[in-house]
């Protein structure tokens, strides 16, 4: 299972091909293969738990305020 379908499965809200232009305050950056937008703590929980296991590389970021 990939992780758009482990995120469709648990109802967690992820993009895709996402470029971090738009997210960055100098506008540069590549693109970011996905995007997940837990919002629970148990979401949170699951979705680590799932790329540990399949040893996905992965940076949490929280929102900003």
């Amino acid at each position: 299972m990939d992780i758009s379908a482990f995120c469709d499965k648990n109802y967690i809200f992820y993009q895709q091909d996402v470029s971090l232009k738009k997210l960055s305050s100098f506008k540069i950056g590549g693109i970011a293969p996905y995007i997940i937008s837990p919002n629970s703590a148990t979401q949170v929980s699951e979705i680590i738990n799932y790329v540990n296991e399949k040893n996905i590389k992965y940076k949490v970021e929280h929102p900003p305020a």
